[in-house]
């Protein structure tokens, strides 16, 4: 068999199993076996993993192993950025700390109150959106920022930029030290 074929019975595995009784609990299994602590607070909530489930079941992403959700393409939805240094690697950090804060403070996330945010930091639109998404999965690929602020929802996306402003910062004082 070659990989497609395994990735397609894979695939199907998946969509066949009963998402409440097996898919979630091996899931939160296999999460808290490779996850780092601090994403207890999302792994205590099988309502939530069953949200990232059922996020694939409608979308056109194919989920063909559950290790893709637990150690490698789809991860993100299950932590936290855990260091600035991807987003240090493309970006000066005062126009990360900037962006991140400016959107923080974006009554309104679209497309457009993104446009006029790069616009008044003289920023292309694409260099802000890659920003965002770096602050919140870690990865100059994925999905949309748009998605992303409405699967995760304003309150877990202030966490993530929150936090990454505060890592930020910390690097910035351990450099100057």
């Amino acid at each position: 068999l070659d990989q497609l074929v395994l990735d397609a019975y894979g695939h199907k595995a998946i969509q066949s199993a009963d998402v409440d009784n097996e898919l979630v609990p091996e899931v939160m299994r296999r999460l808290q076996r490779f996850l780092p602590e601090g994403a207890a607070e999302l792994l205590a909530d099988p309502s939530y993993v069953k949200k990232v489930l059922d996020l694939f079941d409608r979308t056109d992403r194919k989920l063909s192993y559950l290790e893709q959700l637990t150690e490698c393409d789809f991860k993100y939805y299950f932590l936290r950025p855990s260091s600035p240094a991807k987003l240090l690697a493309h970006f000066e950090a005062d126009v990360v700390s900037n962006v991140l804060r400016s959107v923080i403070d974006c009554t309104e996330w679209s497309l457009d109150s993104l446009r006029n945010l790069a616009a008044g930091h003289g920023m292309k639109y694409a260099a802000v959106l890659q920003i965002i998404r770096l602050a919140l999965i870690d990865s100059r690929n994925g999905p949309p920022v748009m998605e992303l602020f409405q699967f995760f929802g304003k309150d877990e996306c202030l966490k993530r930029f929150s936090e990454l402003l505060v890592k930020l910062e910390q690097c910035e004082v351990s450099a100057a030290a």
